[in-house]
């Protein structure tokens, strides 16, 4: 069986509930909520994925196709 919580699950659940708690507290800073922010708040969601995906394979333990 394989293990399912691996260094790169941990390391994209990091980075997606930090940029998520940036994006609230930029939310509430600006004393607006989450979907007045528009495409920015799903795009900085999908920017660190794609940042955790670039450092998975940068250092060279993303899976294999």
């Amino acid at each position: 069986m394989t293990k399912l919580i691996t260094p790169n699950v941990l390391r994209h659940l990091a980075w997606q509930i930090a940029t998520g708690a940036a994006v609230a507290v930029v939310a509430v800073v600006a004393k607006t909520d989450y979907s007045s922010l528009g495409i920015y708040a799903p795009l900085a969601q999908a920017s660190a994925a794609l940042a955790a995906s670039v450092v998975n394979e940068a250092l060279g333990s993303a899976p294999k196709a």
